[in-house]
């Protein structure tokens, strides 16, 4: 399984393994989500220990949460999201599984939190393979209206 992508604006790319994420320190890591509200399970890291690893030049404003060979692309207000941010790498202690979102998931536990229009639901975006940090607002494929929303939740 090749690992999370981190790229754009920073001053170090990189990739992460879900051993690698497991691997930081017990403060930067939630062992249940569920504990922080979220209706998803499993073990996370906080999107901010990603960023002080790869280190953000100052001109970045957006993030983009990317899964590519799904074709879904959520790009919101990094200052929204820094926070409260979670990158989920397993469930039950075993990587996560493509069944289950994987091989990350992003999540916000509370999205209206935010406090933005820019953050919904689609913001936790399944499936993640990379994270590109902007200054501009990035690719974003999610749902414009209501019907576009309800037919991609709607089941196959």
């Amino acid at each position: 399984m090749t690992g999370l992508k981190i790229r754009g604006e920073i001053e170090a790319e990189q990739e992460f393994s879900a051993e690698a994420l497991g691997a930081f320190a017990p403060e930067e890591r939630v062992q249940d989500i569920r504990k922080l509200g979220s209706t998803r399970e499993g073990s996370g890291v906080y999107l901010q220990a990603i960023l002080r690893r790869v280190r953000p030049r100052p001109s970045v404003r957006y993030i983009t949460l990317a899964s590519p060979s799904d074709d879904f692309f959520a790009s919101v207000p990094i200052d929204r999201i820094a926070e409260a941010g979670l990158i989920v790498y397993a469930v039950n202690g075993e990587n996560m599984t493509r069944e289950q979102g994987g091989p990350f998931r992003f999540v916000i536990p509370d999205p209206a939190a935010c406090k933005t229009d820019e953050i919904d639901e689609c913001a936790n975006v399944k499936f993640l393979e990379e994270i590109i940090l902007t200054s501009g607002k990035g690719k974003d494929t999610r749902p414009q209206d209501e019907e576009e929303h309800a037919a991609i939740h709607a089941p196959e």
